[in-house]
């Protein structure tokens, strides 16, 4: 059995989740402690919180651990989330589990003797906890391409990693039509749950910049200080699929799901980073930029929009899809015996490199 672990905060866990319980068919068990974002048909155990919940010693009073983030001693919530995720993995017989994200439930795995794999975000992670966690996986997953790793990333959790690239839930199920955009006529600003102030900053300049066309806006704004004319604010919506494919130009930020979601719409990409600890924005919009695959807040504001609509490139889901199949199968040939998949994971990372040097050459 393979098992999956979904961290609650922030959407893209869980919508990873359930794209890899669709792809095996039902077989994974999902843990999370919020059922929040999943799809429907996905199952899910639910874990307790891991928030404060009173019972623990006062934090200022216990020393922490350099492998840990977060270490509250004698939280019962916490005690009982941990008997929850090792009765399930043990009672499961789980030769894997898949860790997205968490280096607390990492280290609880691997000195539970439980196989795990470690899904690296995308930013800076050199940090004792996170290094710690590569380093005791049995490999890491990374569900972006390698050309946008930071630099500064040891070459031995590069090695490590398995690179996936950009894949989201409408690139599976084909719900978007992938349209050509010739005109802007509708734009898009998406705000996810991870908050931050650049792209509320930046709302005037683009109520401005596209005065007089469709500007809709989806998500958290209840921080503007005043109402911004021309955008129409529509809170969280469910089915944001029917939004993104209306929209010529979508303005959203470079959290790893969303970016994801914009670029297998194939629709113009306008990408504001948010500030993040580990700067995984900064890096993920820098590399957008570079690769043509995104424009800046600048370019928006000083392009046409005829330029606008010429000078992106478009994305190939093709190239993710097809990794992550080879993944799955992989994963389905050789889970069965844990040693099997450490064994045949060299292979494998040849095998997913020479996927993306086919579509080089094209």
């Amino acid at each position: 059995m393979i098992a999956y672990y979904a961290h609650s905060e922030g959407s893209g866990h869980s919508r990873y989740a359930s794209i890899f319980y669709q792809l095996f068919s039902g077989d994974l068990k999902i843990m999370s402690s919020t059922p929040a974002n999943f799809t429907p048909e996905t199952k899910i155990l639910k874990l307790a919180k891991e928030d404060p919940d009173g019972t623990g010693i006062p934090m200022e009073l216990t020393e922490p651990p350099t492998y840990l983030h977060y270490s509250p001693v004698g939280q019962h919530s916490i005690q009982r989330r941990s008997l929850q995720l090792l009765t399930a993995l043990v009672n499961a017989h789980c030769n894997l589990c898949i860790v997205d994200v968490s280096v607390e439930v990492a280290a609880l795995a691997r000195a539970s003797s439980i196989p795990y794999a470690y899904v690296k975000l995308p930013g800076l992670r050199n940090d004792n906890p996170h290094l710690q966690a590569f380093k005791a996986s049995m490999f890491n997953l990374a569900y972006y391409p390698e050309e946008f790793e930071d630099s500064a990333t040891p070459q031995w959790v590069k090695d490590k990693t398995l690179y996936l690239g950009y894949f989201s839930r409408f690139s599976m199920h084909n719900n978007l039509s992938g349209k050509s955009v010739n005109s802007i006529r509708s734009v898009l600003i998406i705000r996810g749950s991870g908050g931050g102030q650049h792209l509320l900053e930046a709302l005037p300049d683009i109520a401005k910049r596209f005065e007089g066309l469709q500007i809709k806006a989806l998500g958290d704004f209840h921080e503007l200080e005043s109402p911004v004319s021309g955008i129409e604010f529509l809170g969280f919506q469910s089915q944001i699929e029917n939004y993104i494919e209306e929209a010529d130009l979508i303005i959203a930020s470079a959290g790893l799901n969303l970016t994801s979601e914009i670029l297998c719409s194939n629709r113009l990409f306008c990408c504001i980073p948010e500030t993040r600890p580990f700067r995984e924005q900064e890096q993920t919009a820098s590399v957008l930029y570079e690769h043509e695959m995104a424009y800046s807040l600048a370019d928006l504001i000083l392009l046409s929009n005829d330029d606008l609509t010429k000078r992106l490139k478009s994305f190939k889901p093709e190239i993710s899809i097809e990794k992550l199949n080879l993944f799955i199968h992989w994963l389905q040939e050789n889970s069965s015996k844990p040693e099997k998949l450490l064994r045949g994971l060299k292979g494998l990372k040849e095998q997913l490199q020479k996927i993306d040097g086919k579509y080089q050459e094209v």
